[in-house]
């Protein structure tokens, strides 16, 4: 039998080392995008730019457009 999470907030998943360094790349690679939209941009208003975005694309993926 496997092993259970020790709380019920315990995730069942987790990322692979591979997946990690995607998602770290994946990171990098929007933060260099945003920075060449605006160049006077600071790196805590581009983390709050991904943070709001993130949110507005969880909220959608729920929304039903039809």
């Amino acid at each position: 039998m496997g092993h259970l999470p020790d709380s019920p907030r315990s995730s069942l998943v987790h990322l692979t080392d591979e997946g990690a360094d995607a998602v770290t790349a994946l990171k990098a690679r929007e933060r260099a995008m945003l920075g060449r939209v605006g160049g006077d941009l600071t790196d805590v208003e581009i983390s709050a730019c991904l943070r709001v975005l993130t949110r507005m694309l969880e909220f959608l993926d729920d929304v039903d457009v039809n």
